[in-house]
């Protein structure tokens, strides 16, 4: 078969979409369309990551005046034309902007969406984009989820949510990680290891964390280990050093960051339900840390709570507030540690990549019904 997988990310960096490269390309012609591309076994085709002045200013008036129609094919510049496009046999979307460049291609060509958020409540804490963006994302979901043979997605809140506005009925896939050879490390008393990692983000309010080992009476020193806005980040840095039980790490490169989380003893998803995302997230940090063998203190989110408790893979805190998060810390031990510990190592043997690949190569390429007429 002939697949692309379109994406607006680094494949190096993007674990689903990079999971999709992986598990097809030995047995399949593959060609991924994105920003840049580590695998010089595949085909790459760029897509622009800036786009230029004229278009950012054309497509914020269209969003201004509710013109979405028109926006749909300007908003980024896929370097591939509709000929081009007849060649694939399965095209695996990683990005609804990027849906309207295949309306026209054949009806037989498989297309295969990744709903990885809920992308009308992206950013929803954010008045500006709630005015501008939101209501284009509502577009673009009407008119395109149809369009798909197949959607994916990350949990069952979001699968609902999907269903219940747009009428579509996404299968759940997992951001689960490759599978990890690495030993088990259980903790020999000494100082309690915790793990931060992900983006810099103000929505995920990573600073109550840190504010929250001030009054932690344990030895437990938390690392944090974080990529983004780099203005938030030196904040965080600030914070770190008026500390001596935090440190703000150099970000590994994404393939490095589950041999790195192994030396810890716990990992730390101590997220606020600040946005609908949020709250029904199984971040992919969550599949890295099983796979690091680390078991893990969350907050009560809806997802996560109930993933973590059906594992039996780590700690929920009994609310929001940063003192419940001091109170679970300080109740840390070395054997309640290695419990979870063992806990983690035993689910690591299923909740990885490999496990899940045939699943997932069914959803990808399962039958070529017609999608419906564009």
């Amino acid at each position: 078969m002939k697949i692309i997988v379109c994406a607006l990310a680094h494949l190096e960096n993007s674990p689903r979409p990079n999971r999709m490269v992986r598990l097809l390309k030995n047995n399949h012609e593959l060609t991924y369309a994105g920003f840049s591309s580590n695998m010089i076994d595949i085909d790459f085709i760029k897509i622009p990551k800036k786009k230029n002045l004229y278009v950012r200013m054309i497509s914020l008036l269209f969003k201004v005046f509710r013109l979405h129609k028109f926006i749909s094919r300007i908003s980024y510049h896929l370097n591939i034309d509709a000929n081009m496009l007849e060649q694939f046999d399965v095209i695996i979307c990683h990005d609804i902007q990027l849906m309207p460049y295949f309306e026209k291609v054949n009806p037989s060509c498989r297309i295969v969406l990744d709903l990885r958020e809920f992308y009308p409540r992206q950013f929803e804490n954010d008045f500006l984009w709630s005015f501008l963006e939101k209501p284009f994302q509502h577009y673009l979901c009407e008119k395109y989820l149809p369009k798909a043979h197949q959607c994916i997605t990350v949990s069952s809140g979001l699968k609902t949510e999907y269903k219940n506005i747009y009428h579509i009925d996404a299968e759940i896939v997992h951001s689960v990680a490759p599978k990890s050879e690495l030993v088990l490390k259980l903790n020999t008393g000494k100082p309690i290891k915790l793990i931060y990692h992900g983006i810099a983000n103000k929505a995920r309010r990573i600073k109550s964390i840190i504010e929250a080992m001030d009054s932690v009476k344990s030895e437990a020193h938390l690392d944090l280990m974080v990529v983004g806005n780099k203005r938030y980040i030196d904040e965080l840095k600030r914070m770190a050093r008026d500390r001596n039980n935090v440190s703000v790490l150099s970000p590994v490169a994404y393939k490095k960051i589950v041999e790195v989380t192994n030396d810890y003893d716990v990992g730390v998803i101590f997220l606020p339900p600040s946005t609908f995302n949020l709250q029904h997230c199984l971040p992919n940090k969550l599949f890295e840390m099983i796979q690091a063998k680390v078991p893990i203190i969350t907050s009560p989110l809806t997802e996560l709570k109930t993933f973590i408790l059906k594992y039996d893979i780590g700690w929920v805190t009994s609310s929001f507030d940063k003192k419940t998060l001091v109170k679970l810390i300080n109740q840390l031990n070395h054997s309640s540690i290695n419990i979870k510990k063992l806990n983690v190592d035993k689910v690591s043997s299923f909740l990885n990549q490999e496990y899940a690949n045939d699943d997932l190569s069914l959803i990808l390429l399962g039958s070529s019904d017609k999608r419906p007429e564009c």
